[in-house]
Parts: C-alpha cells; structure tokens; sequence
C-alpha cells in the first residue's frame, strides 16, 4: 500500500483578489472619509467662531446703543436744567425733572440694564467666548452695578437683572475666584 501524502496547493483565485481589493477600496474611503471629517470639523470649529464673534459684536453694538441713547437723554436734561436754573424768571429755584422726563429716565436707564442683562445671560449659557467677555466687561459690569443711578433700579426691583448682578459677583467677587 501506498503512503497518501497531503498535498496542499495554494492558488490565488478570483475570489481571494476580490475580496483584497474590497479590504483596500474600504481602507481606502475609510481614510478619505476620516479626512472629511477633520476638515468639516474644523469648517464647523471656525464657524462657531464666527458666530461667537457675531454674537459678541452684537452685544457690543446693542449696550453701545443703549448708553449712547442714555447720555444722550441725560445731555438733554442737564441742559434743561442749565436753561431752567439760569433763567432770572425761575429765581433761584431748582430744577426738577417732570413725570414724562423721570419715566423717560428710568426706561432709558433700563435699557442699558437689559443689554448688559441679555449679555450676561448669554455668558451664562456659555454663548460667548468666556474669557474674552470676563476681560471686556469685568470692570464695566462693576461701575454699572455700583452706579447710583443704575444701582437703585438693579436692587429694588426684586429679580430683574439676575442674569446681571449674577455675572458680577462672579467675575468682581474676590471670595468667589
């Protein structure tokens, strides 16, 4: 009797070579489709950027406009009270702002309250670049809650403004750093 020898015989197929091509056509898109990610993430990284920027300007842009509109009034009051207080007629009496003015006085000053409210409020909701609006407006949220004018309307008038006065202690608050 004869010795039955294995004999394995190794051959390439059509098959083998398909399916090493389909391994390397998906090594292959899986890497293009890696690099289209990294590349739309920092797209997407650079746009939220962007739209912090945005953000941030616009909150500049609307407390500008709400301080300017203010000293405006107050420009106007004060010269109202230089023609009153000079004026011989009035003898010496002082000038007193009418309910139109001190309504008008208090929305105006209001309206500066709620720009820096709203902009706190968006600092909060961790929608800006929160160390660059802590270095802007540190001491400006400071001299706003310590300005008589302002100061009234912010602790008189229960929870308004808690956006506000909650950003400053935050940021002004030496035992809270």
């Amino acid at each position: 009797m004869s010795n039955p020898t294995a004999v394995t015989e190794v051959a390439w197929t059509l098959k083998d070579t398909l399916s090493a091509f389909g391994i390397a056509a998906s090594l292959f898109f899986s890497i293009i489709a890696t690099v289209i990610s990294i590349k739309s993430f920092k797209n997407t990284r650079k746009r939220d950027l962007n739209a912090f920027g945005d953000s941030e300007f616009r909150i500049f842009e609307g407390i500008a406009k709400a301080e300017e509109d203010f000293t405006q009034f107050n420009i106007k009051i004060l010269e109202d009270q230089i023609a009153y207080e000079g004026n011989q007629i009035n003898n010496g009496k002082k000038f007193i702002m009418s309910i139109a003015q001190q309504q008008l006085f208090n929305v105006r000053a209001c309206s500066v309250l709620n720009a820096y409210d709203i902009a706190c409020q968006r600092y909060l909701d961790e929608k800006l670049d929160q160390p660059r609006f802590a270095k802007t407006y540190r001491a400006r949220l400071s001299d706003v809650c310590s300005n008589s004018t302002y100061k009234k309307i912010i602790f008189e008038e229960g929870h308004r403004f808690s956006a506000l006065q909650k950003v400053n202690d935050l940021l002004n608050d030496p035992e809270r750093r």
